[in-house]
């Protein structure tokens, strides 16, 4: 079996997105996953990570720290980070080095079968599928399986700086009322430490059995919430696309950030926006943190029938 070093750091959202991947990987692959200190903490029982290597911060010191423990140590070196600091550690490793960055990556066209899991337009995902396709690995989804009617997740935050993807208190308890009368499950609300105020608001405007879960659960805490819920309704953050690859049906609300871009993992779930404020249907070119009326026109109802094969 071939020892792969797979580099990747950068936000939970983006760290989350090569979890589909990684059991294809390690058919043919022993993974040490070369991450930070939260990638660590999101993969750290994953069965199918044998390894880590943690760069603790970005400093220069303890990047010169983590050269010894690859430099010499594997097959294949892949860099599915592509930044300065990735580009300098990848520079020293002395392994067949495939990153997304490279002249001769090739960006390999997405077959039709795959094409529900895997956006070609969404760059969380190409990457991943280009360079296993470079590695000569089939991509294999492990099947869906219907998750119990017990508690819909609410994710009503993303970060307190993103104050721009917060969703009017009156368009959260419109939400709660449609999928309470379609499913008749109590709420789950997650979010921020730092939002659970607004949050607070949220929870105390919906009539409906609710409970707040924000600030109060760790990462992996947070991550069995997601992967056992029967559905997720959420802005677009990190624990939507922790929804989306843990197999859980789920609906990401989209306004100042592009559902194009970012759009959830696999064929259980979708984006929505409000086609309204965006009457062309394109999303912003850059992500925007003025806050602006994004989602006055946004309704879930669509994506319910959407979904509806995966809630039924």
């Amino acid at each position: 079996m071939k020892k792969l070093c797979l580099l990747k750091f950068s936000a939970l959202g983006d760290l989350a997105q090569i979890e589909p991947f990684l059991p294809s990987l390690a058919k043919k692959h022993k993974i040490t996953l070369f991450t930070s200190l939260l990638g660590y903490e999101y993969y750290k029982t994953s069965p199918y990570i044998a390894d880590f290597i943690v760069l603790k911060s970005k400093k220069i010191h303890h990047l010169l720290a983590t050269i010894p423990k690859f430099w010499n140590q594997f097959d294949y070196f892949v860099d599915m980070q592509g930044n300065d600091r990735s580009k300098f550690l990848s520079f020293f490793a002395r392994a067949k080095r495939i990153s997304n960055y490279a002249k001769d990556f090739k960006i390999v066209s997405i077959p039709n079968s795959l094409k529900p899991y895997i956006a070609e337009q969404s760059v969380y995902h190409v990457d991943i599928y280009s360079i296993l396709a470079q590695l000569g690995i089939t991509f294999d989804f492990l099947p869906f399986q219907r998750k119990e009617k017990t508690y819909i997740v609410l994710n009503c935050g993303s970060s307190p700086k993103w104050t721009s993807k917060r969703l009017p208190i009156s368009k959260w308890q419109e939400i709660a009322n449609i999928a309470y009368e379609k499913f008749q499950l109590p709420f789950i609300l997650t979010g921020e430490k730092a939002e659970c105020a607004y949050i607070e608001e949220v929870a105390n405007a919906i009539t409906y059995p609710n409970t707040v879960l924000a600030g109060k659960t760790s990462l992996l805490e947070l991550k069995d919430v997601l992967t056992n819920a029967f559905l997720t309704i959420s802005t677009d953050s990190a624990s939507l696309h922790i929804s989306s690859v843990q197999k859980t049906p789920s609906i990401g609300i989209f306004g100042p950030t592009s559902w194009i871009y970012a759009k959830p993992f696999g064929p259980w779930s979708t984006a929505i926006y409000d086609k309204v404020f965006y009457k062309e249907g394109k999303p912003p070119i850059k992500n925007r943190q003025e806050v602006d009326a994004y989602f006055d026109a946004i309704d879930i109802t669509p994506a319910l029938k959407e979904l509806e094969s995966y809630l039924n």
